[in-house]
């Protein structure tokens, strides 16, 4: 089949000569055909023959059923996440949250909606958390951020949208479709503090002074603060000055 630009008009090519008892009293043959795009009616004539000659046709015009459907895949920090407990995350650690929108029908979908029961700041690409068209087969990822609070997160999208003509302007008598997926991230707040104390000689004669440096390290993954460093020294010395971190003495006799 061949399409004209000029005269709008779709030519089939030539087909096998098909018995008519084969068809019917008044068809000579069968031509198939697929066209590439929607069309409400189709003329067919043969060359030299008006359309007033009283010719009769019957065409067979099978049709696939519109089967609209929509899936999503949910990542955090970029991982998908299919059970608790998800990713393990620092308090206070920025989250990233991203939604693949795809339609898996064979209609466009319109008005696609994404929502998330948790994160409010949904963006596909324009700022709001609405995909206007979406064709088949085609993916948008739409995109969310927050923060990580302490304890155990989840969260859940829910896309919803409405199946639309091939123009991807006229609504389909159908109902929505839509999907959800969730996800999941643990959020652990670790304290822990270790310390070190090194002297900076290893023997030394009564009187001399000796310095210490003690070294206080935060191991967890959360801040400390008003951290308190004390010491007790060691048999025969005194304390003589506290600098930071870093204790002097001096050995005494005896």
């Amino acid at each position: 089949m061949t399409f004209d630009s000029q005269t709008g008009e779709y030519d089939l090519l030539p087909a096998p000569i098909v018995p008519p008892s084969t068809i019917c009293p008044d068809s000579g043959y069968i031509a198939t055909f697929e066209t590439i795009s929607d069309r409400s009616d189709l003329f067919i004539g043969i060359e030299g023959v008006p359309r007033t000659a009283g010719r009769r046709w019957l065409m067979l015009a099978p049709t696939v059923p519109a089967a609209p459907a929509v899936g999503v895949v949910k990542t955090v920090n970029g991982q998908d996440v299919d059970k608790a407990p998800g990713p393990k995350l620092v308090p206070g650690q920025a989250v990233t949250w991203e939604f693949a929108v795809t339609n898996l029908g064979n209609v466009p979908l319109g008005g696609v909606n994404v929502a998330d029961d948790k994160v409010a700041n949904v963006d596909c690409g324009d700022g709001t958390a609405v995909i206007s068209v979406l064709a088949v087969g085609e993916t948008v990822t739409c995109r969310a951020s927050g923060v990580a609070d302490v304890g155990p997160h989840t969260n859940i999208v829910t896309v919803t949208g409405q199946p639309m003509a091939r123009d991807g302007v006229t609504e389909l008598s159908l109902s929505p479709v839509s999907a959800t997926d969730q996800s999941w991230f643990d959020a652990v707040a670790v304290y822990g503090l270790s310390a070190s104390k090194v002297a900076d000689r290893s023997s030394v004669a009564v009187g001399e002074r000796v310095q210490f440096t003690i070294t206080v390290t935060n191991t967890g993954n959360m801040p400390v603060t008003n951290a308190r460093v004390t010491d007790d020294l060691p048999p025969g010395f005194v304390a003589e000055e506290l600098n930071g971190a870093k204790l002097v003495g001096r050995l005494l006799s005896g």
